[in-house]
């Protein structure tokens, strides 16, 4: 089981870190869904729908602020938890992220949604979907910042504390 999270988490944490680009999430309750479409053979193929590729290519590292101009513009934070928090680090983390100035939304992200997501984002790959475990997710803070220089800010207020796995500036 542990190999099986972590597995999971080396596949799916570089692509969750990306994942909150407006637009891209599914309504609450949806399902991931593909569509099909013949080839010139008549065999059906895969296409893209609801269920779209990932925008990474695993094993690249993900997009940094210095050189993804999609970075740079956001003002996308998601604060991962990590898997050993407790009830008090996270109420603890929340109240630090709300206190912050260049803060407007906070929203908390279980593991129950966490799983929605990453079942919609690997959709195409169903047998991961099926191996991975809501709970082998990280839960996490998607936080919306006043301006995408203020990402250092959270990151620093933020970054040290118990219970934080990781403070990524999403792209756009």
């Amino acid at each position: 089981m542990a190999v099986g999270a972590a597995v999971t988490g080396a596949v799916a944490l570089p692509l969750l870190r990306s994942a909150s680009a407006p637009g891209r999430s599914l309504p609450p309750g949806a399902a991931p869904t593909a569509s099909t479409r013949p080839t010139a053979s008549g065999a059906p193929t895969a296409t893209l729908g609801v269920c779209e590729a990932p925008t990474e290519t695993p094993g690249k590292p993900p997009p940094s602020a210095s050189n993804d101009p999609a970075v740079a513009r956001s003002r996308t934070v998601k604060v991962f938890l990590n898997d050993t928090h407790t009830p008090a680090e996270k109420a603890a983390i929340e109240t630090r992220l709300r206190s912050l100035t260049v803060v407007i939304v906070v929203e908390f992200v279980d593991y129950q949604e966490a799983y929605r997501e990453f079942a919609w984002r690997f959709c195409h790959a169903p047998d991961l979907v099926a191996a991975t475990k809501p709970e082998s997710l990280p839960e996490s803070f998607v936080v919306t910042i006043r301006d995408p220089g203020d990402f250092p800010a959270v990151a620093k207020a933020v970054g040290a504390m118990p219970g934080v796995m990781d403070v990524v500036h999403i792209p756009v």
